[in-house]
């Protein structure tokens, strides 16, 4: 088990949701980022060519997100990349 003290997040990048798409005609997509060290969760939206983006907490910001294809990157607000424990693709109907 990988200690939580350092920063270290976990990613899930989601596609998918008929009951969504029926409604807005979108097939979406998301981002979800969860620290265990902050004890916070960041669900974002991710359409069209927004593949990079901003985690606020507490309104400040903490987290800064880049993706490229399904790659994705999570950098600290000093610009130092944030170790990725796990990293998992979800298709929901």
């Amino acid at each position: 088990m990988k200690d939580h003290t350092k920063e270290t997040v976990e990613v899930e990048y989601q596609r998918g949701g008929m009951l969504e798409y029926e409604k807005t005609g979108i097939y979406p997509e998301y981002l979800i980022v969860t620290s265990k060290k902050w004890n916070c969760r960041w669900k974002k939206s991710i359409s069209g060519d927004k593949k990079e983006g901003v985690l606020y907490m507490n309104k400040k910001p903490k987290y800064r997100y880049h993706m490229t294809g399904e790659d994705i990157k999570i950098y600290n607000m000093d610009g130092n990349a944030v170790e990725i424990e796990s990293h998992t693709i979800t298709m929901a109907d």
